[in-house]
């Protein structure tokens, strides 16, 4: 008895020490120099100083909320607000608003931006520093006190509908996509320009209705990323939000289910391409949270995605093959109007041979699935990766890093501390882990197979 006591004592503790040496460490995943809070009606704010460039300051508001949250009758009205919000507002008149942005160096209708998506809507301005008061109050004000009026509101009908035909063939395109991505979904047809009719007709008072409704303080994020003193914005943030309203709309959209089976989507008349484009990829199921478990299975697929991606590029070399190049995204925010992250590859065909350069991209997925990759191959991917690493990050970048932290939870380390988790998790990595994380992608549903071609 004594025997199998001790037994299962050595068996338990060889499972504890197996267990233990396969944690990894997560840095936190927010810089340390990063001030944020949340307010008491559930607003959020992220403040980062940043040395470079001297004297300017990127500001942020995002709203989680878009053309998804339009009811029939509303298409297009999440869109036209966002234009709205550029006329006037409770602490800007309409010449007051102009000159201001003027004084900024920015013209109204083109150097300034916002821009409405499926399941946001984000105001983003660039100031000199010492403006920087004034731009938390213009946030302020495009966050619960826009102003709406009559005649200009006719003036921006026109405005929104001219936007909608010269982007007519964007809109077309990804209505298209997305009705093959998520079929038994609304996606398709809640495009953020919106019904023609919709814009041309909604009253006042509707585009009113919906501003009181989904911009909720729950719903919304503050950004701020310069050459500024974070305490002070954070005080000023505290006073200028403090009344936004609270609302009880959740805080995000729901994830659409997954799709069985491998879809197809094509397209001609792609004007942005030279040649036909094969693709093949994967929408994957929404974080729930940046775990290290989340950022893990992130970063292996990053090296999934260049390892295959140099494989590619190697078949291109060669005369007989029927691509041209390669590339491969793997990321939030990208093609996808959801929360989900994609990863896929595509490729330039050569000749017009398309079914060749698909059979070719995906017998390049079954060689690695079936043969996987080299250690070798892993450390050279790596310290390329270190290489190419920049050295300084200026405001705009910290203010896309703390955009895709709200919108995704993704981290918004400094470069230090990016280094160091990406050592920290590639030490984790075995090669037969990427063969193992492929053979599980090649199993998932969500899979699509892509065809486009060029204008004609």
């Amino acid at each position: 008895m004594k025997n199998i006591v001790c037994a299962c004592l050595l068996l338990l503790l060889n499972v504890a020490a197996s267990a233990a040496s396969n944690v990894v460490e997560q840095l936190p995943v927010l810089a340390a120099d990063i001030r944020h809070g949340q307010l008491t009606n559930g607003l959020k704010y992220f403040i980062k100083a940043n040395a470079s460039p001297a004297a300017k300051v990127e500001l942020r508001l995002i709203v989680n909320a878009g053309s998804m949250s339009e009811a029939k009758e509303e298409r297009g009205v999440a869109h036209l607000l966002e234009h709205m919000a550029f006329r006037r507002t409770k602490h800007f008149s309409p010449q007051q608003l102009k000159a201001f942005l003027e004084s900024q160096g920015m013209r109204i209708g083109s150097d300034f931006n916002a821009f409405t998506s499926n399941e946001n809507t984000i105001y983003q301005i660039s100031v000199a520093s010492d403006a920087a008061p004034q731009a938390l109050q213009l946030l302020a004000d495009w966050a619960a006190g826009i102003e709406l009026d009559a005649a200009e509101l006719e003036l921006e009908r026109e405005v929104v509908l001219d936007e909608g035909r010269q982007s007519q063939w964007s809109t077309d395109f990804y209505q298209s996509l997305f009705k093959v991505m998520y079929p038994q979904e609304r996606y398709h047809l809640q495009m953020a320009i919106g019904d023609v009719d919709v814009v041309k007709n909604i009253p006042l008072a509707k585009i009113k209705a919906f501003y009181q409704r989904e911009y909720q303080a729950q719903r919304m994020a503050v950004i701020v990323a310069g050459d500024v003193d974070p305490l002070e914005v954070e005080e000023k943030i505290k006073v200028l939000f403090a009344d936004v309203a609270k609302g009880d709309l959740p805080n995000g959209y729901p994830i659409p289910a997954a799709s069985p089976g491998l879809r197809f989507f094509s397209h001609r008349d792609v004007w942005s391409i030279a040649h036909p484009v094969v693709g093949w990829g994967w929408i994957l199921p929404a974080e729930l949270s940046w775990s290290v478990d989340t950022e893990l299975a992130y970063f292996k697929r990053g090296l999934l995605g260049d390892l295959i991606h140099q494989r590619l590029l190697s078949q291109a070399a060669s005369k007989e093959s029927p691509i041209l190049e390669a590339s491969w995204v793997n990321g939030h925010g990208l093609s996808l109007p959801t929360r989900q992250p994609e990863f896929s590859f595509s490729v330039m065909v050569k000749d017009k041979q398309m079914k060749k350069a698909l059979q070719a991209l995906y017998r390049e997925f079954e060689r690695a699935k079936r043969f996987g990759f080299t250690q070798q191959e892993l450390d050279q991917t790596f310290a390329k990766w270190q290489k190419l690493q920049a050295t300084q990050l200026n405001h705009l970048d910290w203010a896309f890093l703390l955009q895709m932290h709200v919108q995704y939870g993704q981290s918004a380390r400094d470069l230090a501390g990016s280094l160091q988790q990406k050592k920290i998790l590639f030490a984790a990595i075995k090669p037969e882990d990427l063969q193992a994380e492929l053979k599980r992608l090649l199993g998932l549903p969500d899979q699509l197979a892509t065809v486009l071609l060029p204008l004609r």
